[in-house]
């Protein structure tokens, strides 16, 4: 994990591999990704953009139809 200068990790709080923490990380979660942001969130919005994805090339294969 990238750590800049400064910060403060709560007690618990786990970064996985390769992350870019770059703001204080609140203890008890899990953080990961460039920015670190918690885990939760940050599948949400992985989540999110596989259906917006998923939803593009379905409307791009329908109108060629």
């Amino acid at each position: 994990a990238g750590i800049t200068e400064n910060l403060h990790i709560g007690d618990k709080a786990v970064v996985y591999a390769q992350s870019g923490v770059m703001k204080d990380l609140e203890g008890g979660h899990s953080y990961f990704g460039s920015p670190a942001e918690e885990t939760k969130m940050k599948f949400k919005e992985i989540t999110a953009l596989k259906n917006i994805a998923a939803d593009f090339i379905r409307r791009k294969k329908d109108k060629s139809e």
